[in-house]
């Protein structure tokens, strides 16, 4: 019996090879879906002429090759005859290659890789070689991308959070290509963090939940939110802060400064859950409208400490320079790392009193009172001239 399978086994091995042969012959192409269809061909201008996915399997027409619309491709390209040959695709039909249609080096044994986005038109088109075209030609069809779903979150960074305060992001699954199933939610996050969802299911394609999660030890947590609907499956993911951060509060929420005059308010920073850093502040006014400095600019925290920082406005009145009177929005930030928070404040300028001169250089009224002075002593010696001698 196994002398017998001895025998056979030339021939079985023979017929396999000849239906594989043929499998490759019958049925095209398809590339394993991924967000790049990817491609191995070999082609030979002599007899057998046309492409194969194999040097064994070369056939007239060659193998056909089905893409999404707008699919990354990625042709992996062999010289089987040693000739030199190329690849690509006729969207237009007029037998040569125009500009937007994708084509190859030039490439022999050696072999060349060429990648392109395939054309969002729907429809069956036909590859060549086109240094030899007659029968190395083959179908390339492009297919409309299968139903899916997107899944997004805003905000991605959620903090710092105070220990056991709760934070949220709202998840949104978008559909995509007339996707309409529904997606099942489901949260995978770091140990310590917990994480619930207002809503696991998702029914018709779109909509939204929201997600919750807070802890109770300081740390940066990882959350992926997965979305499932059969076989589809897309996540995102959430980074959580939890622990030391600080506050930033000003003492007043708005100041009435008139022309000419200044002034100040005092912001507060606080250290909390061991927050322990310099702060950076930053005071932005619109041009043309007061001017604020900050004294000082930065503010070194201690764990449990709070700090200050006064904020000057000043505003200016007179020829050379004015503030116009209304309102502006005074923007303070404090940053330290990747901690930052801000606040506020409304400054208001009203109309004051000018005494002309206003903020006029030195030079210039010094200028003026010696002219002053000019013209007074020349009006005098004039009328000193004009009395009648005696």
């Amino acid at each position: 019996m196994l002398a017998n399978l001895r025998l056979f086994k030339p021939i079985i091995l023979s017929s396999l090879l000849i239906i594989v042969g043929i499998l490759g012959l019958t049925f095209p192409l398809h590339p394993i879906q991924a967000s790049t269809a990817s491609f191995a061909l070999f082609s030979s201008f002599s007899p057998p002429s046309g492409w194969g996915s194999t040097s064994a399997t070369i056939t007239s027409p060659g193998p056909a090759l089905t893409v999404m619309a707008g699919q990354m491709v990625t042709m992996t390209l062999n010289s089987a005859d040693g000739l030199t040959h190329n690849w690509g695709v006729d969207y237009n039909g007029n037998g040569v290659i125009d500009s937007g249609e994708p084509l190859s080096s030039n490439f022999g044994s050696a072999g060349t890789t060429f990648t392109f986005t395939a054309t969002t038109a729907q429809q069956t088109y036909t590859y060549w070689c086109f240094i030899h075209k007659g029968a190395m030609r083959g179908s390339f069809i492009v297919q409309a991308p299968p139903p899916d779903f997107s899944i997004s979150a805003s905000p991605t960074t959620i903090g710092p959070l105070n220990y056991g305060a709760q934070g949220t992001s709202t998840i949104t699954i978008s559909p995509m290509n007339g996707f309409a199933g529904t997606v099942t939610l489901s949260p995978s996050s770091s140990m310590g963090l917990t994480a619930m969802l207002s809503s696991t299911s998702i029914m018709g394609g779109s909509g939204t939940s929201t997600l919750m999660v807070s802890a109770s030890t300081a740390g940066t947590y990882n959350l992926n939110i997965t979305g499932t609907s059969g076989a589809l499956t897309h996540s995102v993911k959430i980074t959580v802060y939890v622990g030391a951060d600080f506050t930033l509060t000003p003492g007043q929420t708005s100041l009435n400064i008139s022309q000419d005059s200044s002034s100040t308010d005092t912001l507060t920073l606080q250290s909390l859950n061991g927050f322990s850093g310099t702060v950076s502040l930053a005071a932005i006014l619109p041009s043309g409208g007061p001017s604020a400095t900050l004294d000082p600019p930065t503010v070194t925290l201690s764990p449990g400490a709070s700090g200050q920082s006064t904020v000057h406005v000043s505003t200016s009145s007179g020829i050379y320079s004015s503030t116009p009177p209304g309102t502006y929005t005074l923007n303070v930030t404090a940053t330290s790392s990747t901690i930052s928070h801000s606040a506020t404040l409304a400054i208001t300028v009203t109309s004051g009193a000018s005494s002309g001169a206003g903020n006029l250089p030195t030079s210039v009224i010094a200028g003026i009172v010696v002219a002053i002075v000019a013209a007074v002593a020349v009006a005098v010696l004039a009328i000193r001239r004009s009395r009648p001698k005696k």
